[in-house]
């Protein structure tokens, strides 16, 4: 089962996860998670960033794919 994520990988993550044997797909249409927007404010343009990237990921999600953030702020303001 390969490996969802919610932001880009950096390049260098990727490549030890493929030297682990783990695909990743990072799903077409995603956006970053909503934090700098939300940091300067715009509680709008970040709720829009959030509500897109649920329609994108959500079915994954319900077919079980795992969907890792390597970034703390972001985990902390993505959904779970």
């Amino acid at each position: 089962m390969p490996i969802i994520t919610i932001l880009s990988l950096p390049r260098p993550v990727v490549a030890v996860l493929h030297h682990n044997g783990i695909e990743v797909f990072v799903p077409p249409g995603q956006r970053g998670c909503g934090m700098a927007p939300l940091a300067y404010g715009d509680v709008e343009t970040a709720r829009e960033t959030v509500a897109r990237n649920v329609r994108v990921l959500a079915e994954l999600a319900r077919e079980g794919y795992p969907i890792p953030v390597l970034r703390a702020d972001c985990r902390i303001y993505a959904p779970t």
